[in-house]
């Protein structure tokens, strides 16, 4: 079982400061959470791109025109790589859904964008939030 209660508020604040700090240009189109194995578990970083094509799969592949100052977030133990990467995506898939169903994120530069991503480099499973 996942326990959230130690990540979710320390999430909450690394995109609370995102949003406060970081001025990405009205052109980003997709923001992409990615997911990736560290030494510590998982890590979750953030990168916004102007061109986003679903029907393309490429269009991750493509140079980034936003990346964060604080791009990653180590979940910790609360997933582990012996859990497995669905496991990861399961995990901040639910973070992120709580977060935007908060009053920070309604304001926020993420709902200008069409679409907000989440996947895992491990796997190249790509899942759509918005």
């Amino acid at each position: 079982m996942l326990d959230f209660m130690r990540t979710e508020p320390r999430f909450m604040r690394w995109l609370d400061r995102l949003i406060r700090h970081e001025k990405p240009e009205n052109t980003i189109r997709v923001f992409h959470f990615g997911i990736l194995q560290s030494q510590k578990g998982y890590s979750v970083y953030l990168m916004g791109q102007q061109k986003f094509d679903e029907a393309h799969e490429d269009w991750l592949s493509q140079p980034w025109d936003f990346i964060p100052s604080k791009q990653y977030f180590e979940v910790g133990d609360e997933v582990t790589p012996q859990q497995g990467w669905e496991a990861a995506i399961i995990y901040v898939r639910t973070l992120l859904l709580q977060y935007m169903q908060s009053e920070n994120y309604q304001d926020s530069f993420f709902t200008k964008a069409d679409a907000l991503t989440l996947g895992s480099d491990e796997s190249g499973e790509i899942l759509r939030l918005k």
